[in-house]
């Protein structure tokens, strides 16, 4: 178990840092290509998708780190056995909203899978999308492990 939850954690800060690298090379692409007069049509609509993708991949990361946003202000004046009943009830809580949310953009996907547009260059609206589900399952994945493992136990 262990070594697939180090595979999975190299997996997603390996996918946070190319599409980081790629959104910066873009960036660089653009400029240049502004100051020549020559920049990619498509480049500006595919940076607003890395830029969504690096905010999903970046919860995700947030979400297994458990550095997501706590509103928690009471929980912190609980007494000790309150308090574990308390955050596991949020981490069940934010897994079963995570969970809905990867069903719902699973079909949301679908549905644009059904009647394919054009995004930019060749890319089809639907793979943008993929990202959606994919995301939304690791948070409700990363929320369930939270409750069954201290986080130190899970990020070692």
């Amino acid at each position: 178990m262990k070594v697939l939850l180090k595979a999975l954690r190299w997996f997603e800060n390996g996918v946070l840092t190319i599409l980081a690298t790629a959104l910066l090379l873009g960036a660089a692409v653009q400029i240049v290509g502004r100051l020549l007069d020559m920049a990619p049509v498509w480049l500006d609509p595919a940076m607003r998708a890395l830029t969504l993708w690096i905010a999903l991949v970046g919860a995700v990361v947030a979400s297994r780190e458990q550095r997501q946003l706590h509103i928690d202000a009471l929980v912190a004046r609980m007494k000790s056995p309150w308090q574990a009943m308390v955050r596991a009830l949020a981490a069940l809580t934010t897994a079963v909203v995570c969970a809905f949310l990867a069903y719902a953009s699973y079909g949301f996907f679908m549905l644009e899978a059904e009647a394919p547009s054009t995004s930019f260059g060749f890319v089809q609206s639907h793979w943008l999308a993929a990202m959606l589900p994919a995301c939304f399952a690791l948070m409700a994945l990363h929320s369930v492990l939270a409750l069954f493992a201290p986080r130190a136990t899970l990020h070692a």
